[in-house]
């Protein structure tokens, strides 16, 4: 089944700083500034990729679209939620990013030979290392949401 979970990617990349550069706290950047703009800041992206596991899923007590997954405000629906529109998208902004470390929630990995849940190829960023929760974790996870 479908497991969704967080995920974090991180490049190599050392980055001394001195205490008082930290305490001036971050600047604003218009949208779409890459993140590594500034080589001297650790620069991070927190990113909630929504599993297509939980676009608009059907309730099987009532046959209809479980409330907390309508996304009314999504329509037209093809165009913002289907998979297919919304993953090169999503892998657009990624890799955009700049970031230094990403952190993904709502990944839905792939299965791999006797249920042994990967990273999806598709996420595996040039440059970036990652790290996936545990096998028993994401086990945990896909059986809660076959439920």
């Amino acid at each position: 089944g479908a497991v969704a979970a967080a995920v974090a990617a991180a490049r190599p990349r050392p980055r001394p700083r001195r205490a008082m550069d930290l305490l001036q706290g971050p600047s604003a950047r218009p949208r779409g500034t890459r993140l590594d703009a500034d080589p001297s800041c650790l620069s991070l992206l927190s990113y909630n990729l929504l599993a297509p596991a939980f676009v608009r899923p059907i309730d099987v007590r009532t046959g209809t679209v479980q409330p907390y997954a309508l996304f009314q405000w999504a329509e037209p629906a093809a165009e913002v939620l289907d998979w297919a529109a919304r993953q090169p998208r999503l892998l657009s902004d990624l890799q955009a990013s700049g970031a230094d470390v990403i952190c993904l929630q709502e990944v839905q990995f792939e299965v791999e030979g006797e249920d042994i849940f990967v990273l999806p190829h598709w996420l595996r960023l040039a440059g970036y290392q990652w790290l996936i929760p545990g096998q028993t974790y994401l086990q945990t996870m896909a059986e809660r949401n076959r439920r």
